[in-house]
């Protein structure tokens, strides 16, 4: 009836202006960015009250699979389908010797964020997989090293964004890698007898550090879930949340990086 899509209206409008109100005017959220990002009118977060629109992509080596695994199709989130075909880490790794987006263009991406008005792009450098979309010394299973492509995206992506005048951030999953032993997320391959601090030391900080230092500005880390619910994940008594966030502002401090290492609620995927 009238009357009671007048109701359900009202209490959409209730609820949108509650999330506005936690939020912010400005459009960002102290829960996931910290009251002293979202709140500030300061350097660090007024290009990012600024911005306010932006492209996120998600693209890495499920992208070739498209959801299906062995003529079987796995519903939801593509990225994830290394989880939900229990995909051995070794037959994973196959996927890249065919994974060759050719066609691949940083300027088009860039120019078509642009003229949609938005300021800025999140890209997957790693997700929980451990592919790297990006050249990598820390690890070969990365798209320039395994695959025929041998062409680094993030870098040509670099170089878009700053001929277009748009800021480029990175996510990056330095907690959960289903292609190490030492990391977390893998229980079908590995059986919980790893080190997290080696491959918290050797793969994920390496990877992160290169990441701040090889791409030219970086807008921000938008850090992976923490991983608060497996033991493994805290077995390094400083927390890779404490560990991966330290690597940020000591190679560039005035990029923003999510909340999310050290949030109570272990925002995230």
């Amino acid at each position: 009836t009238r009357r009671k899509w007048l109701q359900t209206g009202v209490g959409l409008g209730v609820m949108a202006q509650a999330g506005a109100q936690q939020r912010g005017r400005d459009g960002t959220s102290p829960d996931m960015w910290g009251k002293a990002v979202a709140g500030s009118a300061g350097q660090r977060g007024q290009w990012l009250k600024d911005s306010r629109f932006a492209m996120f992509i998600h693209w890495g080596l499920y992208s070739e699979l498209g959801g299906r695994w062995n003529g079987k199709t796995y519903y939801g989130i593509s990225e994830w389908i290394m989880t939900r075909a229990r995909i051995p880490a070794s037959e994973y790794e196959k996927v890249a010797a065919r994974f060759n987006p050719a066609a691949f263009d940083a300027r088009e991406w860039v120019r078509t964020a642009k003229s949609a008005g938005m300021r800025h792009i999140m890209i997957t450098s790693k997700h929980h997989d451990g592919f790297a979309l990006f050249g990598s010394a820390a690890s070969r299973f990365n798209i320039v090293d395994a695959t025929p492509f041998r062409r680094d995206p993030l870098k040509e992506l670099s170089e878009a964004c700053r001929a277009e005048g748009l800021r480029l951030g990175f996510y990056y999953s330095q907690t959960q890698d289903w292609h190490e032993r030492d990391a977390v997320g893998n229980s079908w391959d590995f059986k919980g007898d790893g080190s997290f601090p080696s491959y918290l030391e050797g793969k994920a900080i390496p990877q992160i550090k290169e990441l701040l230092k090889n791409y030219g500005p970086v807008a921000g880390i938008w850090f992976g879930h923490t991983g608060s619910d497996h033991p493994r994940a805290v077995e390094d008594a400083g927390g890779p949340g404490t560990r991966s966030a330290a690597a940020v502002p000591g190679e560039q401090p005035h990029r923003q990086r999510t909340r999310r290492l050290r949030h109570p609620r272990g925002y995230g995927d």
